[in-house]
């Protein structure tokens, strides 16, 4: 969300009243008022104006746009009816004449307010147009006239990141970082200088290989806030890299040591991501009165894997119906027990026959969903031996499915095994 500190309460008086038919402003700043004096209040107020659904429902784009063009008839010079004007096009994504009417807008240069404004607006219809050269001309002034607007070196750096100038981004994110968030007037996005800049810099270090800085900005990221479930299981898994079972048990544990229901379910959610059967197992009887019985249902063939109480497992596999793949596969590369493909699809059947046989006809034609969810769980559960059979077995698929297993291999932080495929893939087509 966008964060702009905007008059908002004041006490009532003859002399305030509203300028403008839409985005009303109070009168304070035509003078008209003989004194007065601006403070701030440590209060959020969430406008839902201009949320999609209620634009769409109130047809405030046409509203807005017949009364805008009707208020410049009579006032052709003011800037901020054209300010108002150009987000209308920009949020209907015509990008030649929102640019048109910031620049009329932002054409005091004396008006330091209104150009902080408009700026990044005018940044993203340049990158829309794809005008960059002057795109990065604006950014550059930009920053020289507000050095501490932090959002200004968050979009460059995003907008470098898209355009795979990876190392000017991360210097930029960095920076982002050094001036924190806004302290003026601006118009910022909530978490500029802590939050958002960490997770991208999370993302380009692991891309990178920085793995020891990648660690660093997810534990920052932990620190704000520990339930962001997708930044624990990113460090968790650049931790399973080098991590035994054990240490992964000890790092959860220590970060959730509480048997309240928040605590339990991330770490049964983690243990069952990261395929921590110990940990899994320890944990799944203490949070199941949390659980719907769908999601019992889900877990109960994997907790019964993780004791090793495979008999038990397999009674659950043959009564449930219809079968699910996954626990089929889950059942199988825990036991090795080919016996359980009695009791599935064409599709598992071919591939439990090719893992006992190492033969790759015995699996033609089988299901590339098949194929990918099974790649999924060799990876999870660590198995380099059915790893290396699974990456055998990708010669018999077509070009679209290597690209799927870079995918895939990205999604672990296996970056050369993702690499190696992306360039397969794009050979072959």
């Amino acid at each position: 969300p966008l964060i702009h500190k905007s008059i908002r309460l004041f006490k009532n008086g003859l002399n305030i009243n509203f300028m403008n038919k839409v985005h009303e402003q109070p009168s304070i700043h035509n003078n008209n008022i003989p004194y007065y004096e601006v403070g701030t209040l440590p209060i959020a107020v969430n406008h839902i104006g201009y949320r999609e659904d209620v634009v769409i429902d109130k047809d405030k784009q046409d509203r807005n746009f017949k009364i805008l063009k009707e208020e410049l008839k009579n006032n052709p010079n003011n800037r901020f009816l054209h300010f108002n004007m150009a987000n209308e096009y920009l949020r209907n994504e015509d990008y030649h004449n929102a640019l048109y009417h910031y620049k009329i807008a932002t054409n005091n240069k004396k008006d330091n307010e209104m150009l902080s404004h408009s700026l990044l607006k005018m940044v993203l219809a340049l990158y829309e147009l794809k005008r960059l050269d002057e795109m990065f001309e604006l950014l550059n002034e930009g920053q020289k006239r507000f050095p501490d607007y932090t959002d200004i070196y968050y979009s460059k750096a995003d907008i470098l990141e898209k355009l795979g100038r990876d190392e000017e981004a991360r210097y930029l994110y960095e920076l982002c970082l050094k001036h924190g968030n806004p302290k003026k007037n601006y118009i910022t996005r909530q978490g500029v200088g802590d939050i958002l800049p960490q997770k991208k810099l999370a993302d380009l270090y692991l891309k990178s290989g920085f793995y020891k800085k990648a660690a660093a900005s997810l534990l920052q990221l932990i620190s704000y806030n520990k339930y962001d479930l997708k930044v624990v299981t990113s460090l968790m898994k650049l931790y399973k890299i080098n991590f035994s079972e054990f240490d992964m048990e000890m790092v959860i544990n220590e970060l959730y040591p509480g048997d309240d229901e928040q605590d339990m379910r991330l770490k049964l959610e983690l243990s069952y991501l990261l395929r921590l059967g110990n940990l899994f197992a320890k944990t799944y009887p203490k949070t199941k009165r949390f659980l719907s019985e769908e999601l019992t249902t889900h877990f109960d063939v994997f907790y019964h894997l993780s004791n090793q109480e495979f008999d038990i497992a397999k009674e659950l596999l043959i009564k449930e119906e219809p079968k699910e793949e996954l626990y089929l596969i889950q059942y199988y590369l825990f036991t090795r027990d080919a016996s359980i493909s009695d009791y599935a699809n064409d599709d598992v059947k071919k591939l439990i026959r090719f893992l006992d046989t190492g033969k790759r006809k015995d699996a033609f034609h089988m299901s590339k969903n098949t194929y990918i969810l099974f790649m999924d769980e060799a990876i999870r559960i660590k198995n380099e031996e059915f790893i290396t059979k699974g990456l055998d077995l990708s010669k018999i698929f077509n070009s679209i499915v290597k690209g799927e297993l870079g995918n895939l291999f990205y999604s672990h932080l296996k970056y050369e095994l993702a690499a190696a495929y992306y360039v397969k893939y794009l050979i072959e087509n």
